[in-house]
């Protein structure tokens, strides 16, 4: 069977120079140009280069002197301004961090275009150019935070320990709002699912991500919608030079202290087996002698697992003894009646308490095969099982960036996961409580934007979140069929539950709920 969750998001939005809106997966620079007596500097070029694609950004000053990037890629920057008559300035150490303004005030020096003033620029301490408030993980930091605690990584695992969240009973609140009531971003668009609301039970793998930023109070307009805070998350890029990154992270019991309790009674430490492992791989889209993507063409890929050792764990059930399936209760102190010699409120008793073959039906004949024998020699907690969990974990992403223009520009972003387990529990085969489920998420996003004007910017996103979860169980597909149960085909067509009902209680809690009838 199959469960399936949609989140469709579209977001249009066109900007003028005041608002500097759409900075969802993005952040914006502006100033004002003016010479060495403050007169504001019309008609001035300015590009904004990318530092480590190469991409160059172009805008010129307006008529009052203002210049504005409503939307740029996340990373270094450097921005060089050029008009005849005055130096040509160059400010390097520039950072634009993701859903952040970034004011850049150019003052020229008089002198020939030829020569040129270069500044290199400090981070400010405060954000002193928008009323938000809220903090920005770098890519720097997002790579050395302790994330690891067992299984695939979650950026989101280091949000309750920022300056405003609180967790009360399991629910992560923000800046004193309700559970639930915050927004989660990939990329521009929603990752939070319909039903639920400011949550996403299957979040993507922190490897893919380069920057991170939580928002927890008055947001601008684009951010109202939400009751509480806002997680934004931006997926990696590729850059002009090919890079790439394997990592193997684990846990082991041997690398832990025992708990107090387990030395004061003589117990070893319990074991303790995690790993995630993976790589990630980005650069320019280049083909030898056909394409050189350079400055303009982006690739970024990867993939990480959660690997564990099978789980296993004692179960102890009752199960008929051989005598017992042959049709002879003498082990037993209950008499067994014959529902046939019924006589009012009355019966008679099976000789020697012993059903005769004859009276099996095709169904329980058929049964009885697959009923294993006890391990031990008891009427009752006689069988043993090692019961079973194969957990697996699998989640990789692909993102892509291309600048058609300087001022038009593309990206996509695709993240799919696999998130199997396969449990086997008190009995093998068709008569087995197991289960394999599956959940099967993923997560599109495209983002364009194109400048009209150097005023204006047209930013569309569009984003497809979609969460599946399936079910099925091997064992005991078929097994209707297969035992002589009548009118049961396709998906049906599986083991259904046993349960002996009676005053004498034949029925150990152990053997009543013997399978499920989900194929």
């Amino acid at each position: 069977m199959k469960r399936v969750r949609t989140t469709l998001y579209v977001l249009l939005l066109c900007l003028s120079v005041a608002p500097l809106r759409a900075q969802q997966s993005t952040g914006s620079m502006n100033g004002v140009v003016t010479d060495p007596n403050g007169a504001v500097i019309p008609g001035a070029k300015i590009v904004a280069k990318q530092v480590l694609t190469g991409q160059e950004f172009v805008t010129n000053s307006t008529e009052a002197g203002l210049y504005v990037y409503g939307s740029l890629p996340v990373g270094p920057y450097s921005v060089t301004i050029e008009k005849a008559g005055f130096k040509k300035l160059t400010r390097t150490n520039l950072e634009i961090r993701i859903a952040q303004r970034q004011v850049l005030d150019l003052a020229l020096e008089v002198g020939d275009v030829q020569q040129s003033v270069q500044v290199t620029a400090e981070a400010p301490l405060l954000e002193a150019n928008s009323s938000m408030r809220g903090q920005n993980l770098s890519p720097q930091f997002m790579n050395n935070l302790p994330f690891f605690s067992g299984g695939i990584r979650s950026p989101r695992s280091f949000v309750t320990y920022m300056p405003g969240v609180n967790n009360v009973a399991g629910e992560i609140t923000v800046a004193g709002s309700g559970a639930r009531g915050k927004e989660i971003l990939i990329d521009g668009a929603s990752a939070t699912i319909p039903e639920s609301g400011g949550t996403s039970f299957n979040f993507p793998a922190a490897e893919m991500f380069g920057e991170f930023k939580l928002l927890t109070g008055t947001f601008d307009a684009e951010y109202s919608r939400f009751g509480g805070g806002v997680e934004i998350y931006v997926t990696k890029s590729g850059t002009n030079s090919l890079h790439g990154t394997f990592f193997h992270n684990m846990r082991r019991d041997i690398w832990n202290a025992n708990a107090w309790a387990n030395n004061a009674r003589g117990l070893a430490r319990p074991k303790d087996r995690f790993n995630e492992y993976g790589t990630g791989v980005g650069g320019p889209i280049w083909v030898p002698k056909v394409y050189d993507g350079r400055n303009k063409s982006f690739f970024f890929f990867t993939y990480s697992k959660d690997k564990r050792p099978i789980s296993t764990g004692a179960a102890l059930s009752t199960v008929p003894t051989a005598l017992m399936k042959q049709g002879n209760f003498s082990q037993l102190s209950q008499a067994i009646y014959d529902p046939s010699t019924t006589s009012g409120n009355a019966r008679t008793p099976f000789p020697g308490n012993t059903i005769p073959r004859s009276q099996f039906s095709k169904i329980s004949t058929n049964l009885l095969s697959a009923i294993p024998d006890p391990t031990r020699p008891a009427l009752i907690s006689n069988y043993d099982f090692i019961n079973t969990t194969v957990f697996d974990r699998v989640i990789y992403n692909f993102k892509f960036d291309h600048a058609i223009t300087a001022n038009n520009r593309v990206s996509f972003t695709v993240t799919k996961e696999d998130n199997p387990s396969d449990v086997l529990q008190s009995f093998p085969g068709a008569i087995s409580q197991g289960l394999v489920t599956s959940q099967k998420p993923d997560n599109w996003r495209w983002n364009h934007d194109l400048v009209i004007k150097p005023a204006i910017l047209l930013h569309t996103t569009f984003g497809y979140s979609r969460t599946r979860q399936l079910w099925t169980n091997p064992y005991q597909k078929g097994g209707a069929s297969k035992f002589g149960f009548p009118g049961i085909t396709g998906d049906s067509d599986a083991m259904p539950r046993v349960i002996f009902n009676g005053p004498d209680g034949l029925s150990p809690r152990s053997m009543s709920p013997i399978i499920s009838t989900r194929p």
